[in-house]
């Protein structure tokens, strides 16, 4: 009994190509971060306000994150990006830098060791997606906020002077607190409502859920601690903030008076350019010129 044969190719048969690899797109920062300076009797406060929502693609999402961290000696940090991961790496490495040094005794010492982190933290391979942080906290009760931008192997910090927003809703966000009118020296029951009601506003955005994260820090009592007290709003707190939402907030508009025929012309759109505002005033003639000081 013979073994089957089977017939072999003479030459290896052709194989597709590979298809070409795919260059890993990040998105737009989800959630929202807000930090903002204000004061209670005299006493300077940052207030922090971010969701809680964590998306997870396909596989659903979570509203359960928190999003405040505290970096040491009083500092907290906030952050936004698509990439989970990238933020849990960055956070470590925010704490062992920041914890590494000396207590920042000045305003130029607070932007020399948020501008070294970021700058260590573009080794890794987490530096890729675009990931933004509020690091917020005090310089001898000189209230204080960073801006760090980490993007494609470059890292920026910006100071900032009253209010930051970050995250897929932080355009939003600042629209609503300029609107506010936020400054420093604002109390802290207006900042905490304006924050309020610029998150709920921001939660138009995709990626930013109704959760709602939001306290306030103070100078710390001790430079030498790491983890200190923050004020954190309790439940009631919220509902006493959205009742206030609910009763000042921004509100759509259900029914509007149409403008009357007489409040619309039409108009060529050469004339457009006209620097007359009502075409009823005739602009004066060379011929006769207005009243001057000689006549």
């Amino acid at each position: 009994m013979t073994a089957p044969t089977c017939c072999v190719p003479r030459y290896p048969r052709p194989h597709p190509p590979l298809p070409p690899s795919r260059t890993v797109r990040y998105n737009k920062p989800m959630t929202v971060c807000i930090a903002a300076i204000c004061q209670q009797q005299s006493s300077p406060k940052i207030v922090l306000c971010s969701d809680r929502r964590l998306d997870y693609g396909y596989a659903g999402a979570s509203d359960s994150i928190v999003k405040i961290d505290s970096t040491g000696y009083g500092w907290m940090s906030l952050f936004a990006c698509a990439d989970w991961n990238s933020v849990i790496a960055l956070r470590e490495h925010m704490r062992a830098v920041w914890r590494a040094s000396l207590t920042p005794a000045t305003r130029g010492e607070a932007l020399g060791s948020a501008e070294r982190m970021g700058q260590l933290f573009l080794v890794t391979s987490f530096a890729k997606p675009l990931t933004e942080v509020l690091l917020c906290g005090f310089v001898q009760a000189t209230p204080m906020i960073f801006y760090i931008r980490i993007e494609k192997g470059k890292s920026t910090v910006t100071p900032i002077g009253t209010f930051g927003a970050i995250g897929a809703g932080g355009s939003i966000a600042s629209v609503f607190m300029g609107q506010r009118d936020c400054g420093p020296y604002d109390s802290l029951g207006k900042t905490l409502y304006a924050v309020y009601e610029a998150k709920r506003a921001s939660e138009k955005a995709s990626g930013v859920g109704p959760d709602t994260s939001i306290g306030f820090i103070s100078p710390v009592p001790s430079p030498h601690l790491h983890d200190c007290p923050i004020g954190v709003v309790r439940p009631k707190g919220i509902q006493y903030l959205e009742r206030c939402y609910k009763r000042y907030g921004f509100k759509s508009i259900h029914a509007l008076p149409e403008m009357s025929s007489d409040m619309v012309t039409l108009r060529v759109p050469e004339d457009l350019q006209s620097t007359t505002a009502d075409p009823s005033r005739q602009q004066p003639s060379p011929e006769s010129p207005a009243k001057s000081d000689e006549s």
